[in-house]
């Protein structure tokens, strides 16, 4: 297994003018987004995402190489992975889908899948992809009220239905933030 940390540039970027702030908050729809986002981009399949102190690991398998590859995405790394993400957008778009269970993506997948972890206040999430479903598992709930165990399988159905959801709510909201500005 190659162990080694994702492409990207080390230095500094500034916060482009048209970035909402919202897309800046550490949430697991932004980071899971952004990890999504590197995925789809390099063409990786078989993901399997891990949350650890201080961001995410991922193992998955490098379309182009078939090799078993183990990818670091640091909350350090967060904000600027997010502007060049936001920076690249239209810049010749991702290619195809490698997971039948994403069929727009790991982005649009994860960032569906990050939105409802958010609304549950989840943790110590671990999201595995077999061959016909999705394994979401963690704990939820607040440290002071109770914090029990989740597991969600969900299959190319739930994911449908998830990312259905998650497009009407990201429309209704452009349309707000279009009439306040």
């Amino acid at each position: 297994m190659d162990t080694r940390l994702p492409d990207g540039n080390d230095k500094r970027t500034a916060v482009p003018r048209f970035l909402p702030p919202s897309l800046l908050m550490p949430n697991y729809q932004n980071r899971l987004r952004t990890i999504g986002r590197q995925l789809d981009l390099n063409g990786y399949r078989s993901i399997i995402v891990l949350q650890v102190d201080g961001g995410f690991i991922v193992r998955a398998v490098n379309r182009r190489t078939r090799k078993m590859e183990l990818i670091e995405f640091s909350d350090a790394d967060f904000p600027d992975r997010m502007i060049a993400a936001t920076d690249a957008r239209g810049d010749g778009e991702r290619p195809e889908s490698p997971s039948t269970l994403a069929p727009t993506g790991y982005e649009d997948m994860f960032r569906a899948i990050g939105r409802r972890l958010d609304h549950i206040l989840a943790r110590n999430v671990v999201i595995a992809e077999g061959q016909t479903a999705l394994l979401v598992t963690g704990q939820k709930g607040e440290p002071d009220s109770g914090v029990e165990a989740f597991e969600s399988v969900l299959d190319l159905i739930a994911i449908t239905e998830l990312l259905d959801e998650a497009f009407r709510l990201r429309a209704s909201e452009q349309r707000t933030e279009e009439r306040e500005s």
